[in-house]
């Protein structure tokens, strides 16, 4: 009997953007219209998070810790939340917002802006763990972004080293970069509110004022391009620049640490 299976990764983000990667899903549609749900939680990363950022997924106990929790021709919690139901009055309007004809709930829950309100988690397409070398993806950057590097890399559920020898997949390594990653990003934020305020107190916003952009956010839009999450082009939208000005605002980063980059359009 053919059958069509797709998946995708169920995330959430804590206060600093970091993405954590908490369950994989898949939706098995088979020949004869039946179909089976399976949902196979990252419990390494689920353990990263407290219960301000992750209370769980609907209709799933976690706490029994199964390898794989499946649900056959049973519409999930999860599911039942988030995709509209065919009775909808809008059904198929929003089916071509997103460019589909038929639904299938785990495409429509990647491709689709809406979130639900009653928590936190969204999918994106699913991605095989990967082995990540630090050392040989830091490029420039400081000390900061190098952390944020580490904590999304272990978040995402890859295999994380130093460099090719010492891996550092560990919850104590993760909660003290992250701790250290919390203070600095504070420092940071007290400082750019500083800059904003003597820019406002000297009259430099008077006239045509310039883009600013923080580094943080620069940092968090460029690690979506170099996992190939987003083309440079969509970064520069996000960003509200043009996209030479993007490849400036990367220029200017990787040659200094200022926490807010202004450039003029």
């Amino acid at each position: 009997m053919k059958s069509i299976l797709t998946k995708g990764i169920i995330c959430v983000k804590d206060n600093l953007n970091i993405e954590y990667r908490v369950c994989v899903i898949e939706y098995l549609l088979n020949e004869d219209e039946t179909f089976e749900y399976r949902f196979y939680p990252n419990y390494d990363i689920i353990d990263l998070l407290d219960s301000r950022v992750f209370q769980g997924i609907p209709g799933l106990n976690l706490d029994i810790k199964k390898e794989v929790y499946i649900r056959k021709n049973i519409l999930p919690v999860f599911i039942s939340e988030r995709v509209p139901s065919k009775n909808r009055e809008d059904y198929y309007e929003l089916l071509e917002k997103v460019d589909m004809t038929y639904m299938d709930p785990i495409e429509y829950l990647i491709k689709t802006k809406d979130r639900y309100s009653g928590d936190c988690l969204y999918l994106i397409n699913y991605e095989k763990p990967k082995k990540v070398v630090i050392d040989e993806i830091k490029g420039k950057a400081n000390a900061f972004g190098i952390s944020k590097m580490i904590l999304q890399e272990i978040a995402s559920n890859n295999e994380v080293y130093l460099d090719k020898n010492n891996k550092i997949n560990n919850k104590s390594v993760f909660k003290t970069i992250h701790y250290l990653y919390k203070m600095q990003y504070k420092v940071l934020k007290d400082k750019q509110k500083q800059g904003i305020a003597l820019a406002k107190k000297s009259g430099h916003y008077v006239g045509r004022k310039p883009v600013l952009v923080e580094a943080i956010r620069f940092f968090d839009v460029f690690e979506r391009v170099k996992r190939k999450e987003i083309t440079n082009k969509k970064a520069a939208e996000l960003l509200g620049v043009s996209i030479n000005k993007y490849y400036r605002l990367k220029k200017e980063l990787q040659n200094q640490n200022d926490t807010l980059l202004q450039l003029k359009i």
